[in-house]
């Protein structure tokens, strides 16, 4: 008897550098996915800042799903737990990320929300509901600083 199986790849690596064009005009430190979900991929002609201070990119799959990263500095005296409540249902403190990370739904929505709180800089991410909570915990993970 023979035995078979497919190897399916759940995450790919990937090298995403903020263009230097982008990078100059936000005063935080940069943070991007060194992997992502399998089928996601990065169109390099996503990036945007938006109000001189909120540095935007997406990255998308062949249905047109997309995972939008918003990065900005974190406000000053900002209450992080008041915007949970007020935004998202079904929190989830994700344990063992270097950041601290917080996963939920977006209230009255169709997608979720990872929030990571990375030093100076926080960083928003919106995904389709398809996306797991432990895809989440893998970006989480696989966030590192742009050098």
């Amino acid at each position: 008897m023979v035995s078979s199986y497919i190897y399916y790849e759940r995450y790919v690596h990937v090298d995403v550098v903020v263009p230097v064009k982008y990078a100059q005009q936000v005063l935080f430190n940069i943070y991007v996915p060194k992997k992502i979900p399998a089928g996601f991929s990065l169109n390099p002609r996503n990036f945007e800042v938006k109000d001189g201070d909120v540095l935007l990119f997406e990255i998308n799959n062949k249905n047109n799903d997309n995972i939008v990263f918003s990065e900005q500095a974190i406000p000053s005296g900002f209450d992080f737990d008041d915007f949970y409540q007020q935004y998202m249902a079904n929190l989830v403190n994700l344990q063992g990320t270097p950041y601290k990370s917080v996963a939920g739904n977006v209230a009255d929505s169709n997608r979720k929300l990872l929030s990571i709180t990375a030093n100076d800089t926080w960083i928003l991410i919106t995904t389709p509901r398809s996306i797991t909570v432990s895809d989440l915990q893998f970006i989480a993970n696989n966030i590192v600083r742009q050098n």
